[in-house]
């Protein structure tokens, strides 16, 4: 009787063992599947100016990720996994940078001018600087001075009328005043 004991014990004590174990592993599967997953969407928009024109180019980032695009041609965008409630930054040279909330919905987004960056660029010949590293010297030319000239090209016009800019004009022909600056 005590050898029969033993061995009920001994098979409550396995089953009891291998309950408990089917328990533990099926425990993580029922913890995977009420896990929440973040939904992501497609975030679409527009961006303009205050004039109401369409901005080309400008940037459209997720904040604090890598996930952004640019605007098109007719300033609109297309970013994809983008989750609701996040913040995206819209930013283009010449405009103060603006924080948006994407809330599912197709964005409208007004970009206002910095005036404080545009006096700070310097168009040049050659390409754009900053006015702080511009170095050697700026010079213009009104139109009153290109007005009372009588000639028929503007590189005519300018010689004379610029420091340190020569107009070499390789043909004395009449008619022929293009000149090479």
């Amino acid at each position: 009787m005590l050898k029969r004991v033993k061995s009920v014990s001994m098979l409550l004590f396995l089953m009891a063992a291998s309950t408990g174990s089917m328990n533990a592993v099926s425990a993580p599967a029922i913890a995977s599947s009420n896990a929440i997953e973040q939904q992501t969407e497609t975030c679409k928009g527009v961006v303009k100016d205050a004039m109401g024109e369409t901005v080309i180019g400008a940037s459209v980032v997720v904040k604090g990720t890598t996930n952004g695009t640019i605007t098109g041609i007719d300033g609109d965008f297309t970013l994809s996994g983008v989750s609701e409630g996040s913040i995206l930054v819209i930013s283009y040279v010449g405009y103060v940078t603006q924080e948006v909330k994407f809330n599912g919905q197709p964005l409208n987004v007004i970009l206002k001018e910095d005036s404080q960056t545009l006096e700070e660029v310097v168009v040049v010949g050659y390409g754009v600087q900053k006015k702080a590293n511009l170095t050697g010297a700026v010079a213009t030319v009104n139109a009153k001075a290109l007005e009372s000239r009588p000639v028929s090209s503007v590189s005519a016009a300018i010689a004379g009328q610029m420091p340190g800019v020569t107009a070499i004009q390789s043909s004395g022909a009449p008619g022929s005043q293009a000149a090479d600056m």
